[in-house]
């Protein structure tokens, strides 16, 4: 086998995130996710929902995928070293379990943070919300997590999850 590259694809910019050693057996499978924002029930069209992105990332089974959608911010007027930045925005950790009947058990782990500058403070700081929970999901499915938000509008993703076979 082939050792592969870790990449965060967001648009026409790919982030190497690690190199990472061939891919282990198991099944291979295609995650699909777009990150949203806005209203749940509503629509691209309407403008009262936003895909925010919309990166795949493809791993085995019981093998971990990390995807980050955001930056980092500097937390002091003048940063001079990488510790005067912080990360925002949302990552998303996710572990496929073993396929069967056409199912499989995905453990998540979603985070958004976010800078918060207080009025008269030379710092800024980080606020983050975090969730985890295990799910079952049906191969080639949509399903949605929810329960972040971002200054007050609700922010979640929508997942799929599919086998795929790849040369």
């Amino acid at each position: 086998m082939k050792p592969f590259l870790t990449a965060l694809c967001l648009g026409l910019l790919v982030i190497p995130v690690g190199a990472a050693e061939p891919i282990a057996s198991g099944k291979q499978l295609l995650i699909k996710v777009q990150v949203k924002s806005g209203d749940p029930n509503g629509s691209v069209e309407a403008g009262t929902l936003k895909i925010l992105s919309a990166p795949q990332l493809v791993t085995t089974e019981n093998r971990q995928a990390q995807l980050s959608v955001g930056g980092l911010v500097p937390l002091v007027d003048k940063p001079t070293s990488d510790d005067d930045y912080g990360p925002i925005g949302l990552r998303v950790d996710i572990r496929p379990g073993k396929v069967e009947d056409g199912q499989v058990r995905l453990h998540f782990k979603l985070e958004n943070a976010h800078e918060v500058v207080v009025s008269g403070q030379p710092t800024k700081t980080i606020e983050s919300r975090s969730l985890q929970t295990v799910l079952i999901a049906k191969l080639g499915e949509k399903f949605k997590l929810g329960g972040l938000s971002h200054n007050g509008e609700p922010q979640w993703i929508e997942v799929t999850v599919e086998e795929c076979k790849l040369d």
